[in-house]
């Protein structure tokens, strides 16, 4: 199997303070797990091919984060289909599908930020591109895709059941913000709200939309209102005020742009 590789490893902070051989089992769990980022844990299939007898703990320990161990003491990379992928899964690449039913099958999701966490049971973009397709009778459903709900989504003939409810719409608001700044920046986030409710994204939740507001009052209307337009025309899930945004409506990048941590997050 082939799969991507970050040659620029080398020199991030990460993993260049693992100890020697917390890199090879790193670089080991990158390309010994299975295509959601999902490692079977077997600590002496490890040392046998690495010929190195250590505490796999240990291990698991040293990666912190970086890293997630499942109820049945599995082991999940939260960042390893975004890196691999590119992006957010989507459900009308082939691919992807597979992926979205290992996901959905073993209780994970991939979150706003990218990462693949345990599921809340809400329905992730690439999922709900599986059940439009089913239930417009585009795909079998070979398999019943249960979304957390108690009723499972099957050929579309639920009357409504098991469908998720609107959230309430209520006025949001960075905090301090009345008036004319209000009245400015209120199109923008309209906007995004729109373009997340097009895309089966769903409204951010409250925890996330006041970790957001606190974020936006502190960068300020204008560069707030920026990093909105800039999420809506790039397609992004998410909004990142925290970039440098430039007055002519492009982003410029620290040169850490590849560490997926400093991106604000929905989540």
């Amino acid at each position: 199997m082939k799969r991507f590789t970050d040659s620029e490893k080398w020199s991030d902070k990460f993993f260049r303070r693992l100890t020697p051989i917390g890199k090879l089992f790193w670089i080991w769990l990158c390309d010994n797990c299975d295509n959601a980022g999902i490692w079977e844990r077997d600590d002496e299939l490890f040392k046998f091919f690495s010929g190195v007898d250590v505490e796999v703990g240990d291990l698991l320990e040293e990666l912190g984060d970086r890293i997630e161990t499942l109820e049945d003491g599995r082991i999940i990379l939260p960042k390893f289909v975004l890196f691999q992928q590119g992006g957010m899964l989507n459900g009308d690449k082939p691919p992807h599908r597979q992926i979205i039913r290992l996901l959905e099958k073993n209780g994970l999701e991939q979150r706003d930020c990218g990462e693949i966490r345990k599921g809340s049971g809400r329905v992730t973009e690439g999922l709900a591109k599986v059940i439009e397709r089913v239930t417009e009778g585009k795909e079998k459903a070979k398999e019943t895709i249960s979304i957390g709900l108690a009723y499972p989504i099957g050929s579309g003939n639920s009357k409504g059941k098991g469908n998720i409810e609107e959230e309430s719409e209520e006025e949001d608001r960075p905090e301090g913000w009345t008036g004319k700044d209000f009245e400015d920046f209120r199109p923008s986030w309209d906007a995004f709200l729109k373009h997340r409710k097009e895309n089966a994204w769903g409204k951010p939740k409250p925890t996330q939309i006041k970790t957001l507001f606190a974020r936006f009052a502190e960068v300020g209307k204008e560069m707030s209102i920026i990093a909105l337009e800039k999420s809506v025309s790039s397609g992004w899930r998410g909004v990142f005020p925290e970039k440098e945004t430039t007055t002519n409506n492009t982003t410029k990048f620290n040169d850490d742009d590849r560490d997926y941590d400093n991106a604000a997050k929905l989540s």
